[in-house]
């Protein structure tokens, strides 16, 4: 079975699948996209939320731009303690870890990005062309696009 196998079940939210596949190649979270995207990452973009749970459980120590997606603070606070120009490096396909935090919901760990130097004007190096306050407001979550948009604001996002 091939990695692509593992991306094709992931975005079809096929859990069977992905946990044969992960099953029989334990390695197989560690993969990535010809874009360089996790099955973390991936299961986030395809809206997989019952498989992005059950693939941030096995994969052990999230990277940096999957801590930004599934808001986890803490890790990004240790990452970027150990890598400070992470706050406003860009992942593969042209997001901010900030970006990243606001699109999916999570205000906290955009505050942390924030205060460890993350840029809020920052536009992404994609076909998007955005900034964090637009990523916020492409946000499905009503109540944390406004406390995103709010902590982006006040922290000097042009609006």
């Amino acid at each position: 079975m091939s990695f692509e196998d593992l991306f094709k079940s992931i975005e079809e939210g096929d859990l069977d699948s992905v946990n044969r596949i992960l099953s029989a190649e334990p390695l197989a979270i560690e993969a990535r996209t010809a874009e360089g995207l996790s099955p973390v990452m991936v299961a986030a973009y395809w809206g997989q939320a019952g498989l992005l749970d059950q693939l941030v459980a096995v994969s052990g120590d999230l990277d940096f731009w999957e801590a930004a997606t599934v808001g986890a603070t803490g890790r990004i606070r240790e990452l970027v303690n150990q890598e400070p120009e992470l706050a406003t490096a860009h992942s593969t396909d042209g997001f901010t870890a900030l970006h990243l935090a606001v699109f999916f919901g999570h205000p906290e760990t955009a505050q942390a990005l924030i205060e460890a130097g993350a840029d809020v004007s920052a536009r992404t190096k994609n076909a998007l062309d955005n900034q964090p306050l637009h990523a916020a407001n492409a946000s499905s979550n009503a109540q944390s696009r406004l406390a995103s948009a709010r902590a982006l604001v006040e922290a000097g996002a042009p609006p």
